[in-house]
C-alpha cells in the first residue's frame, strides 16, 4: 500500500490471469493462451519486484541465489518517466509490457487521480451552468462560472502531474512554473480567460468558445481528451460516476484524502445530474 506499479496491456492481462495457488506451468499455458504473448519474462519481473511469490509444492518458499553481501529482497526499478505521470485511465506506462514504478506513493497517486476526475467533473458543471447563464443573460454569473471552469481545468492539469495539494484556485496560473515548460501556451490562456468580461449575447458566444478550445487543450496535455461529456445524457453521466466511483474505492483502500469539495457537492443528489435539478450556481462561488 505504499507503491504503485502501472501495467502495460500485455503486462496487464498476465497479471489479470493469475491464479494464486496454481502451478507455474499451468499460469504459463493460459497467459498464453489468453494473452497471445510470451508471459515469460513478465512472471519474472513480477517476482524480481516482489509482486508475486513462488514456492515449491510441498516446499518453501523460492529465493533467488544472489552473490555475496547483496541485499536480500526483491529489486526497485528506477521510477517511470513518463510525463505526464497521471491520466483519468490511471498511470500512464511506457509500453504494453511495462510494469512501471509510479513516482509517487501510493495514498498521493489516488489522490491526485480523483482530484483529476473530479475536476474535469466540475469543468463539464461550469460549461453548463455558463452556457445557462448566456441563455438567461445572467453576464456577472457567466463570468463567475467561466472561471470556475478555467480553475477547475487548471486544477486537472496540476493533478495530472501529481501535484497534491493543490494550490489555492487564485494561485493556479501564478504557480504554473511547478509545471513543465510545455505547459506555458495553457497559463497564457489561462490569464486571458480569468481576466475576460461579459456583458453582452456576443462577449459570451465567444468566451464560450475560447473556453471550450482551453478546454480541449489542457485535456489533450493532461491526457484526459477521452473523458466523458458528462452532463450531456444520463449514459454520459453514469459513465462519469463509475468512473469517479472506482477511484475514490482506491482512495478509500488507500486512506488518500477525497475529492474536492464541489465533487462531493455533485454526487450529492445520488447521480442525479446537477443541472436537471433546478441547481443554480452561487454567486462568488469559484471553488477552494
Amino acid at each position: 500500500r505504499r507503491e504503485v506499479f502501472a501495467l502495460g496491456d500485455r503486462a496487464g492481462a498476465v497479471w489479470r490471469g493469475l491464479v494464486p495457488g496454481r502451478s507455474l506451468p499451468r499460469v504459463l499455458a493460459a497467459a498464453e493462451h489468453t494473452g497471445g504473448t510470451t508471459p515469460g519474462p513478465l512472471l519474472a519481473a513480477f517476482w524480481r519486484y516482489g509482486l508475486i511469490r513462488l514456492a515449491w509444492k510441498g516446499g518453501g518458499t523460492v529465493t533467488a541465489s544472489l552473490p555475496l553481501a547483496a541485499p536480500p529482497g526483491p529489486v526497485t526499478p528506477p521510477p517511470s518517466t513518463a510525463q505526464p505521470p497521471l491520466s483519468v485511465a490511471g498511470a500512464a506506462v511506457s509500453g504494453p509490457d511495462a510494469v512501471d514504478l509510479v513516482p509517487l506513493p501510493a495514498d498521493r497517486f489516488a489522490a491526485a487521480t480523483m482530484a483529476l476526475v473530479w475536476s474535469n467533473v466540475v469543468v463539464e458543471n461550469a460549461v453548463e451552468d455558463l452556457t445557462g447563464a448566456l441563455r438567461q443573460g445572467q453576464w456577472p454569473v457567466a463570468e463567475l462560472t467561466a472561471r470556475r471552469a478555467v480553475h477547475a481545468a487548471l486544477r486537472a492539469l496540476f493533478s495530472s502531474y501529481g501535484v497534491h495539494p493543490l494550490p489555492a484556485d487564485c494561485d493556479l496560473v501564478h504557480r504554473m512554473d511547478l509545471l513543465p515548460p510545455a505547459t506555458g501556451p495553457i497559463r497564457t490562456r489561462a490569464g486571458h480567460l480569468l481576466r475576460r468580461t461579459v456583458d453582452s449575447p456576443g462577449c459570451g458566444e465567444a468566451a464560450l468558445a475560447d473556453l471550450r478550445a482551453f478546454v480541449a487543450l489542457v485535456r489533450d496535455a493532461a491526457g484526459t481528451d477521452a473523458f466523458p461529456s458528462c452532463f450531456d445524457s444520463p449514459d454520459a453521466w453514469r459513465a462519469t460516476l463509475e468512473l469517479g466511483h472506482d477511484w475514490l474505492r482506491i482512495g478509500a483502500h488507500l486512506d488518500a484524502e477525497l475529492p474536492i469539495e464541489e465533487a462531493r457537492d455533485l454526487l450529492a443528489g445520488h447521480g442525479t445530474r446537477p443541472h436537471r435539478s433546478g441547481r443554480h450556481p452561487a454567486p462568488g462561488r469559484t471553488g477552494r
